[in-house]
């Protein structure tokens, strides 16, 4: 009856945020410079709340359809921005020789576009998803039981070996930690110059989660020192530039205390609401940042917060899907071959491969010159492969996710979970704003951890037999 009563109230507040929402696109409507965009902006956006209010079961509202939706959501927020912007399109298309009119069309279609392919991901979805069977259990097993004893051991030696190398990359790169924080926006041509690698930074990343894994499952909670480090591995991970790097790096231990304690959920919940904004407030700083390394007088009523989260392209953006579809067509569609990059840009790099991408791909097209390249987005990535079929490839990607959801959830084992919380925060959280490239991101995420805590366990358990 109390579930009856919950889903009454759900379904109510999501027909009034959805009619809200449909009011202030008719009111933008009204005074918008560029037509239809606020108006199909509103529907897109519409559409996500109802789809997610309709999939959320009782005591789980996060998963992975509704991690998905977060950043989806640009491309409806984006078309609010864009139908008031009288003819500012973003940074990429005015790179591009396309006139007013023709962008103002191709906003329009590539909304469209959008609807139909989030209905088709919904639809995977929901057809696949499955109940989660009594969500507050969770069953150890003997390896939890190994991490519970040796956790400590293997987390420090990882977190000092990361403190100590991301120590030695300020010094080389920017002279010491404040400049090199300060300086984090330059930080890549920073470490280009001096030939330095982030890769060992995972070390530390992983230490972190083994302490979580670890303590959680031991302990039932966290401890202050744990956030401390964890803050401090969230600050390493800013200071390369890599926003979204730092900020799903807190979303992952999110997202697994979450999924392992159902009492806690509001309260994740919140936190998670904070770090994404927190990750739209540090795009703001980059401009500060270079103002910072070129020695520049910049004031903060030069800058605009939408227009560097939106127009910069940092989210699911309009611009982005315009220049994909004035790319590919039957001539040229890529036909699944960019579903293959991420492997490429991991282990193809160790066999003298260049990583590759569609972003790039575009970059050397169109703006070879420029700083960043446009990233396609999920629908964007089905569209240069395979066209107006694309609706078909998100339908499979929302089933995938609703299988996988189940399948995990209803496994009661906490380090699945763990592995499956870095997977929704470093790929289905980024996704819809870049590509499949965003798989080595989750490689990176989980291999330095797996290859670690594999291999000892094995050595221990020789040990003891020997």
């Amino acid at each position: 009856m109390h579930s009856i009563i919950i889903k009454k109230q759900s379904f109510t507040l999501s027909i009034g945020l959805v009619f809200i929402i449909l009011l202030l696109g008719l009111a933008t409507e009204y005074y918008a410079t560029s037509p239809y965009l606020a108006l199909l902006g509103s529907s897109l956006l519409a559409i996500i709340i109802f789809m997610n209010f309709i999939l959320k079961t009782p005591n789980i509202t996060i998963n992975p359809f509704f991690i998905f939706s977060i950043m989806y959501s640009g491309y409806g927020i984006g078309a609010f921005y864009y139908s008031t912007s009288d003819g500012y399109f973003g940074k990429f298309l005015s790179f591009l020789d396309l006139d007013r009119n023709t962008i103002e069309s191709s906003m329009v279609n590539s909304l469209i576009f959008c609807i139909i392919c989030y209905i088709s991901l919904a639809l995977g979805y929901i057809i696949f998803n499955r109940p989660i069977t009594n969500d507050s259990l969770i069953i150890k097993n003997r390896f939890i039981t190994f991490i519970e004893k040796y956790y400590l051991l293997i987390s420090f030696s990882l977190i000092t070996v990361g403190l100590l190398y991301w120590y030695w990359v300020a010094l080389i790169t920017a002279g010491g930690l404040i400049k090199l924080i300060l300086y984090f926006q330059a930080f890549r041509h920073l470490a280009e110059e001096t030939q330095i690698s982030t890769l060992p930074y995972h070390l530390y990343y992983a230490g972190i989660f083994i302490w979580l894994l670890g303590s959680l499952n031991k302990y039932q909670k966290v401890s202050a020192h744990f956030i401390f480090f964890s803050l401090i591995g969230f600050v390493m991970g800013l200071s390369t530039g890599r926003i979204s790097l730092a900020a799903t790096y807190l979303m992952a231990q999110m997202l697994y205390y979450y999924f392992l304690f159902p009492r806690k959920r509001k309260k994740i919940i919140l936190l998670l609401c904070l770090s994404v904004l927190g990750a739209f407030i540090a795009f703001f700083l980059r401009m500060l940042s270079n103002s910072f390394f070129i020695g520049g007088d910049l004031r903060f009523s030069d800058i605009s917060l939408i227009e560097t989260v939106i127009g910069g392209g940092n989210v699911s953006d309009l611009q982005q899907l315009v220049i994909i579809f004035h790319t590919f067509d039957s001539s040229n569609a890529l036909l699944g071959v960019s579903y293959l990059d991420w492997l490429r840009n991991t282990v193809g790099t160790q066999f003298g491969l260049e990583p590759n991408s569609i972003g790039l791909m575009i970059k050397e097209m169109y703006i070879p010159n420029s700083s960043g390249a446009p990233t396609p987005g999920a629908i964007g990535e089905a569209y240069a492969n395979f066209l107006y079929l694309s609706p078909i490839t998100m339908f499979l990607f929302g089933a995938f996710l609703a299988i996988t959801h189940t399948k995990i959830l209803n496994a009661k084992n906490p380090f699945y979970l763990l592995i499956y919380s870095i997977f929704l925060a470093r790929f289905v959280f980024i996704y819809p704003k870049v590509d499949s490239t965003m798989l080595v991101n989750f490689i990176w995420g989980v291999m330095p951890l797996i290859l670690i805590v594999i291999p000892f366990k094995i050595f221990t358990d020789f040990t003891k037999k020997h």
